[in-house]
This record gives structure tokens, sequence and C-alpha cells, in this order.
């Protein structure tokens, strides 16, 4: 169908796609001799099998307890217990109390 230019749609598709078809065949070509075609050949770009970890399997699901060794406290004081005033407790009852 023509366009106000009087060209049609697909000459100006053409003019605007790239035509890479020659350098796929090429690829194509290149693989296909370098006879890497089977499946069975050995891959030099292949990755090696991964080794699993060595992992307690009868760890999971809360069957072995998991704890982390802590160091000790360094420069720890205990507190130091004082002698409590004979108002405090008196003190305590009236804040303590309710309003009634």
């Amino acid at each position: 169908r023509p366009n106000k230019n009087g060209s049609s749609m697909e000459s100006r598709k053409d003019i605007e796609s790239y035509d890479d078809f020659d350098m796929y065949e090429q690829l194509l070509k290149e693989f296909l001799e370098s006879g890497n075609v089977d499946g069975d050949a050995p891959r030099s770009a292949a990755k090696p099998a991964k080794r699993r970890k060595i992992v307690d399997r009868r760890a999971s699901k809360g069957r072995k307890l998991r704890y982390h060794v802590q160091e000790p406290l360094v420069n720890f004081v205990s507190s130091i217990e004082e002698e409590v005033p004979q108002w405090a407790d008196k003190l305590f009852t009236q804040l303590f109390a309710s309003k009634g």
C-alpha cells in the first residue's frame, strides 16, 4: 500500500532494518565445521562438577542444638547491694496504693 510519498511500507522497513543473515549463516557454518555437533564430545568450556558441602543432615528441624561460645565478659562488676532505708517501704506502699 503506497504512502503519502508514494513509497510502500515494505521498502521503508528494508531500509531501516539491518540484514545480518549472512553473518549468522557464516557463524553456523563455522560451528558445524568445528565438529562440536555431537553431544558426547568433550567440551573445554564446560564447568567442572560442583562438590557438595559436607553438611550434617540430622541437624535440621531442631534435632541438634546450635550455639556460639561467648567470650568471657571483661571488666564486669556485679551489683553492690545496699541497705534500703526504713522510709522506702512506706514510700512505695503509698506510691502504688490504689485510690478508692
